[in-house]
């Protein structure tokens, strides 16, 4: 798990959290997921609970494979929108510096 330091990016976590606490572990978003059936590692479904579970920032970085299909969104059961959480998590990494280097600008 990846520790947020910046208080700015512990209360966009905290929203994430709430976002995120009504998912039971269903798993439909993993098999929903085009990039999941292809690299089973990839699975939405673990951010959530790492959100919800620690409220860190998951350190597989899976975030930065997201197809941003929306699949798992159009068939949550609870109507989370793990695209935008998935997005969000981008946001934080980038801002706190743990972005992988192939997804940081160079200029």
């Amino acid at each position: 798990m990846t520790t947020v330091t910046n208080q700015t990016e512990k209360t966009r976590i905290d929203k994430l959290r709430e976002a995120a606490r009504p998912c039971f572990q269903c798993g439909i978003c993993a098999s929903s997921c085009p990039v999941f059936r292809v690299a089973p590692d990839v699975n939405p479904r673990l951010a959530v609970d790492s959100i919800v579970s620690t409220g860190e920032v998951p350190e597989e970085g899976n975030e930065w494979l997201c197809a941003y299909c929306l699949m798992c969104d159009q068939r949550c059961p609870m109507g989370i929108s793990l695209a935008e959480i998935l997005i969000e998590l981008k946001n934080i990494s980038a801002a706190e510096g743990t972005a992988p280097p192939q997804h940081c600008s160079s200029s």
